[in-house]
């Protein structure tokens, strides 16, 4: 454990050094070092992580629709615990529900998620202030 802490500090002074001297730290085939904190990091992967997440929102939707359409189209709803009229009207408004449902989810899927533009939006990341902090509340 002794062993890393003299080469761990020896590399953050170094490190440190160079960037007291260069804007932009290029090494060989000048590549671009992004220097930034963990929550900053932490904070911008999970906003990509929740657009990537939302990206798929269709496919739950998408699957009660088909298999609720199906069943209005080939079942003969019988009376079960309540009159047969009344499960048709059920899964109707199921089925209608579960559409509204699916074109608010298609609408995730217009933006691609492009690796050039997150690295650019990462450079110049600023996470958005919770409105409570700003009213003097407290962080949850």
């Amino acid at each position: 454990m002794s062993d890393d802490m003299p080469s761990t500090a020896f590399g953050q002074e170094l490190l440190t050094q160079e960037l007291v001297t260069f804007e932009q730290v290029h090494v060989n085939v000048s590549q671009t070092l992004i220097i930034t904190t963990e929550d900053r990091m932490n904070l911008w992967l999970r906003e990509v992580i929740g657009r990537i997440k939302k990206q798929s929102e269709w496919i739950a939707p998408l699957s009660l629709v088909v298999a609720i359409t199906l069943t209005l189209t080939t079942t003969s709803f019988n009376s079960f615990l309540l009159p047969s009229a009344t499960w048709h009207a059920m899964f109707v408004i199921v089925d209608i529900i579960a559409f509204f449902w699916l074109v608010i989810s298609f609408r995730h899927l217009s933006k691609p998620l492009i690796i050039a533009e997150e690295i650019e939006q990462l450079k110049t990341y600023s996470p958005i202030p919770d409105s409570n902090l700003e009213k003097g509340g407290v962080e949850k």
